[in-house]
């Protein structure tokens, strides 16, 4: 009895250690895993953090800078537009010549190339300075998103209905404000649309939606970062009559690229709305107001129209905004607290 227990004694010991080897392995694993593993995933809190607060920029003289910045740009797409043919005998044939004679022609031709090649040049150098300076401050991250998910046909012309409701609505106030436009200067043709169609959507998006909008919304949040950024465009349009009407488009503008998340959204958005204008401008109708073109009894009917389109897009924009806000600060809250 004694030595057909002995075999069964040593398994069992055998089994012990080999139990006892197995869980040692394991609890080694564990604290090898407790030491390398930071005590908060990277994944879960930095994004936000670098979201909403943990940046100061852009600080009041930020603004400055970046307007500092953007005469700059103005000055270098004056000089590359007079060194690309817009001289001085040009300047005066669009200012007072006869827009239907072959001078005329030639002028805006040449108008269109020069102010094509100065906005490439100038408009590139202010977004490779707005980048470097952000960096410079302590702003990282990719801003420019383009992603081709968020590019809904059914959305843009939706979208597209809302920015010319939006037009129809606030003519009167802008035809009641200063700043009259010389349109002549953009030149006719191909690359009067390349400059407005391409150009324009392709840096202003860049600058105002990606660079502004989302270092606003970084630092203040969605609501700020929206209404910013769309004063920010219609302030660099200059004119009074301007900054009212491309603050408008902008508020549109910002809402597509928030509620799409990529900047191919507004790009595409804004590019319908300038050729929308080119061809106003091709056929002579830029300067000519709603009711001169469909009589008063049409004009309040499209008016009527286009006011309820407008307020019912801004009561769910907003909304949809401040819901947006809401999240932000519910993720925060939580975030803090892991913390």
């Amino acid at each position: 009895m004694e030595q057909s227990n002995k075999p069964q004694e040593a398994e069992k010991i055998e089994a012990k250690e080999k139990v006892e080897a197995t869980a040692k392995i394991q609890s080694d694993k564990m604290e090898e895993n407790t030491t390398t593993t930071p005590d908060v995933a990277p994944n879960r809190v930095a994004p936000h953090k670098k979201m909403i607060g943990a940046t100061t920029f852009p600080a009041w003289y930020d603004y400055l800078a970046l307007l500092a910045m953007f005469f700059v740009a103005q000055l270098i797409i004056g000089w590359v537009a007079a060194h690309c043919g817009l001289s001085g005998d040009v300047v005066s044939e669009l200012v007072s010549g006869d827009a239907d004679s072959l001078a005329g022609d030639v002028a805006r031709r040449t108008a269109a190339r020069a102010t094509a090649i100065g906005y490439l040049v100038g408009m590139s150098l202010m977004v490779f300075m707005t980048l470097i300076y952000r960096q410079m401050r302590g702003s990282h991250g990719n801003l420019i998103k383009l992603s081709i998910k968020g590019l809904e046909p059914v959305r843009l012309l939706t979208l597209m209905v809302v920015v010319l409701a939006a037009s129809v609505v606030i003519e009167p106030i802008v035809n009641l404000l200063p700043g009259e436009v010389d349109y002549n200067f953009l030149g006719r043709g191909g690359w009067a649309l390349l400059s407005t169609v391409i150009f324009a959507p392709l840096f202003e998006e860049v600058i105002f939606r990606g660079v502004i909008l989302g270092s606003v919304r970084s630092r203040s949040g969605v609501i700020a970062a929206w209404l910013i950024s769309s004063l920010c465009f219609g302030l660099a349009h200059g004119v009074p009559s301007q900054i009212v009407a491309t603050f408008v488009i902008g508020l549109i503008l910002g809402y597509a690229y928030l509620r799409s998340g990529s900047l191919l959204t507004s790009m595409a958005l804004h590019a319908m709305n300038n050729a929308l204008a080119m061809l106003m401008i091709m056929l002579g109708m830029e300067q000519t107001s709603l009711s001169e073109m469909v009589g008063t009894g049409a004009y309040l009917a499209i008016y009527s129209v286009s006011l309820i389109i407008f307020i019912i897009w801004i009561w769910q924009a907003v909304s949809r905004i401040r819901r947006m806000r809401l999240a932000e600060r519910t993720i925060f809250a939580e975030q803090e607290e892991e913390e």
